[in-house]
């Protein structure tokens, strides 16, 4: 009798198409709370299933639109305890302040972000279950996480996987705390085991949109003259600039419009400035040396922040590498196409690079810089393996039969062809295996991790985006994802 009792579940974004869809499938008996980002109107406040997102972006945001949140208090042992969450926290930090904020105002930030959510469970105490559209990447939602933990409340975070129609669902995005939810036989919204061996050797939807995205970078679109602004190209970037001129406020960046063309002219000349910095260090690629290919993250991203920890400095990962590897081998390191791209604005990148965090990679022995216009696919076939922090390199280099090594918790983190950093740290023995592995042996550890696994797999997407790509129909999907969920609360 216990399935007709009513499940009060928060759901973490899920307000795209194909999400509204996943949640009308669900059943009466569970009551959906949500945390979204914008709302139409203020008066979107007082309706109590949704919190808004807009209004917890700042200390004095919170303590408008949230006052009746902010009246018990938070005691020192609780904080104590949460000072995990606050390492996690302030790494967001630079993705939604352009201006840092002082050590005492992020305090009172993150203060009142606790004291708001766990007020939030003492008023909704029925909520036993959060489902996280991604891994949280803002302070808002970080907070989140880890307070349900505190407090025991089950987390599941979605993840897209590349294999197409392919999503699981993790309980964390930690990697020591990793736990990918695994269905039993009575859940029919999954895939047989011979299905998914064929399936995983496909061309992926979101590789081809990636390589797509990151690939179709223009050389001339970052290092023409002056006489680039003068075209259309760019006449289109400013008309784009004024839009979210009018609404600059409306962002979590919350700026002044005065303050909006300041940051908007300070990343223009910021990204040229980096973008000659690294095409003018690269290298050449010795011959007849062995190579491991480590391209950078686009930042800011939860694939690094939250999901990689203290490696979301990557020059960390770079420096550890070559202290494992041995002493002939080369790491070959390729910036993100994107990074410092000429678009519009993209002013969340403004705190994500350095000229020193340059400069300290060209320092480094042994390290090769090369061009952000070298294909990576052209990388992937003169290396002999992989590293990143959790980026889909890592797959597309378990195709080729090459081991990669992670710096996050991946879902396919199980592969024994594909250890994290943690593993390998754990046990070096993990590394010695992977630098003699011929392509065989880790196709055949691929095929193994996807037999040994098909039961984590749901046949479903992760957006409406790639629901759209699908030869199947958005009911299904939509309906096996519902099927998920209700899987998940009933029997987790």
């Amino acid at each position: 009798m216990e399935s007709n009792i009513t499940k009060q579940v928060l759901f973490v974004g899920y307000k795209d198409k194909f999400f509204k869809q996943v949640l009308e499938n669900l059943s009466e008996n569970v009551q959906p709370f949500h945390l979204v980002y914008t709302s139409l109107s203020l008066d979107d406040v007082k309706n109590k299933g949704t919190i808004y997102a807009q209004f917890l972006a700042t200390n004095e945001d919170i303590q408008l639109h949230y006052a009746d949140f902010l009246n018990n208090g938070i005691d020192a042992n609780t904080l104590k305890k949460l000072s995990e969450c606050r390492l996690f926290f302030n790494r967001t930090l630079d993705r939604v302040f352009l201006s840092p904020l002082s050590n005492r105002q992020s305090d009172q930030y993150f203060y009142t972000l606790v004291e708001f959510w766990f007020s939030y469970f003492n008023k909704s105490p029925g909520i036993k279950n959060i489902f996280f559209e991604a891994s949280p990447h803002f302070p808002w939602d970080i907070c989140l996480f880890f307070i349900a933990k505190h407090l025991n409340i089950k987390t599941y975070i979605l993840r897209r996987t590349l294999i197409n129609d392919c999503v699981v669902f993790d309980e964390d995005f930690r990697f020591n705390k990793q736990r990918i939810v695994k269905f039993d036989k009575s859940f029919t919204g999954g895939f047989e085991v011979d299905n998914l061996l064929t399936l995983y050797k496909k061309d992926s939807h979101w590789l081809e949109w990636s390589k797509h995205y990151k690939e179709a970078v223009n050389v001339n679109s970052v290092k023409k003259s002056v006489l680039y602004l003068l075209s259309n190209r760019v006449v289109k970037r400013i008309q784009l600039i004024f839009n979210e001129l009018s609404n600059s406020k409306k962002t979590y960046y919350r700026l002044s419009k005065y303050n909006y063309i300041f940051f908007t002219l300070k990343r223009f000349f910021q990204q040229r400035k980096l973008f000659n910095i690294w095409e003018d260090n690269t290298k050449e690629i010795p011959d007849n040396v062995p190579l491991l290919y480590f391209p950078l993250h686009f930042q800011p991203e939860r694939s690094t922040d939250p999901e990689t920890g203290f490696f979301s400095q990557q020059i960390l990962a770079i420096k550890l590498l070559l202290k494992i590897l041995p002493k002939d081998w080369h790491i070959v390191v390729k910036e993100h196409p994107r990074q410092n791209r000429a678009e519009y604005p993209n002013l969340r990148r403004l705190n994500y690079r350095e000229y020193s965090e340059y400069q300290e990679i060209f320092k480094l022995s042994r390290v090769i810089p090369v061009s952000v216009f070298i294909p990576s696919f052209e990388l992937l076939s003169s290396c002999r393996m992989v590293a990143s922090c959790t980026g889909s390199v890592l797959w597309e280099s378990l195709l080729q039969g090459k081991p990669s090594i992670s710096f996050g918790a991946l879902w396919h983190s199980g592969c024994k062809s594909s250890p994290s950093i943690y593993d390998i740290e754990e046990n070096p023995s993990i590394f010695s295996q992977l630098l003699i592995k011929d392509k065989n042996e880790v196709l055949s550890d691929l095929e193994d991790f996807i037999k040994k696994n098909s039961g984590i797999f749901v046949n479903a997407s992760n957006s409406e985006q790639f629901a759209q790509k699908s030869s199947l129909s958005n009911n299904l999907l939509s309906s096996n994802l519902s099927d998920a969920i209700h899987y998940i609360i009933e029997n987790k």
